[in-house]
């Protein structure tokens, strides 16, 4: 029987989260990004909240406001942990510095500063959908949109006076090839290569050094490709030419990418749509990774046997605690700890893992 995890601290966020992030700094303390839309109005507005967990228990400790858009994704540079970023749904981009700071009730919390606010889309109604960094061009980050681009973007920094301030964005590269939303992106890990993935079922492999599409398979997932897990991040320890795919189709997927286009090796349904794919730090020898699996709850999965064509295998889950839709989770940097958010019931949870 595949054991629950145990809860630690659990909490009602003032608006619906949709991702959040563990701050590598200092781990105690989460940043959530928030989403509403107002059903009379029409308007979505949405908040950057910081909690502290270094007690054990959720404490919110800071929160800004976005009273004109919601915050769809939010990511930290791996190049630089005081720099955030987030993905709006007014088209935009929001870059951040983040500091560690006593807050006004000489609490331990963040401080974070906006840099800049930088349009990414041709229109206001376009969403940005996620981000993710470059792991070897600091400046660097590529993001996905409701109108089916994807863009891998030049964050300009100001003069030698104003160093701090992201002062434009440059389109390093960019397509169209998706009919529906691009959900997802991840960059290879010597960055040459950008893999999308849209609710149109198309998953592609671009080459950025040649400034072309150098395969895609529409015909795998049976919905939409909503999460991409590379070996970008040290606490992914397959090598470069394997990668996970998750679907709303409830399915993860493990990719050979030896050839000339990528091959599903394995696959295993997790019996709800695979938002986001978190591997958890400091693993060991065991490859764990947190999948988000929507009106599933989470589960912690490991590569499978290979049995029965098997893609992973599920060793913990969280199903209690959510009683909506999964979106975000992230580990604390020794993996001992792990929170995770859904979106209609607005809640925010820690749990211990061992």
């Amino acid at each position: 029987m595949t054991t629950h995890l145990q809860l630690k601290s659990s909490t009602t966020v003032a608006l619906p989260p949709c991702a959040l992030v563990s701050w590598p700094a200092n781990d105690r303390f989460l940043i959530v990004g928030t989403y509403e839309l107002e059903k009379e109005s029409g308007r979505r507005r949405g908040s950057l909240d910081v909690y502290d967990i270094g007690a054990g228990r959720l404490e919110l400790v800071n929160s800004v406001a976005s009273p004109e858009s919601s915050i769809l994704d939010i990511k930290i540079s791996p190049h630089d942990p005081s720099l955030l970023v987030s993905a709006h749904s007014t088209g935009n981009i929001c870059v951040w510095r983040v500091r560690e700071e006593q807050n006004d009730k000489n609490s331990p919390s963040l401080s974070l500063t906006l840099l800049s606010d930088l349009k990414v889309a041709d229109d206001s109604d376009t969403l940005v959908l996620a981000l993710s960094f470059s792991p070897t061009t600091a400046d660097q980050v590529s993001v996905t949109l409701t109108s089916g681009e994807w863009k891998v973007l030049s964050l300009a920094r100001g003069s030698d006076d104003d160093a701090e301030v992201v002062s434009s964005v440059t389109e390093v590269h960019g397509e169209q090839p998706h009919s529906l939303e691009a959900w997802i992106s991840a960059f290879s890990a010597d960055g040459s290569v950008l893999y999308t993935g849209g609710d149109d079922c198309l998953f592609t492999a671009n080459d950025l050094r040649l400034g072309c599409q150098v395969w895609q398979d529409r015909r795998t997932h049976a919905a939409g490709v909503t999460s991409i897990l590379t070996n970008t991040v040290q606490a992914v320890s397959f090598d470069e030419k394997t990668l996970w795919t998750g679907s709303y189709d409830d399915t993860i997927r493990v990719w050979d990418l030896r050839g000339a286009r990528g091959k599903v090796v394995g696959e295993t349904n997790l019996g709800g749509g695979v938002w986001r794919l978190v591997p958890r730090p400091g693993g060991g020898s065991r490859e764990e990774v947190f999948a988000c699996c929507m009106y599933d709850g989470g589960k912690v999965v490991v590569p499978g046997s290979g049995e029965d064509g098997e893609a992973v295998e599920v060793v913990r889950v969280v199903k209690e605690g959510h009683e909506s839709m999964v979106y975000g989770a992230d580990w604390t940097t020794d993996g001992s700890v792990v929170a995770s958010c859904s979106f209609y019931d607005k809640q925010l949870n820690l749990w211990q893992y061992a």
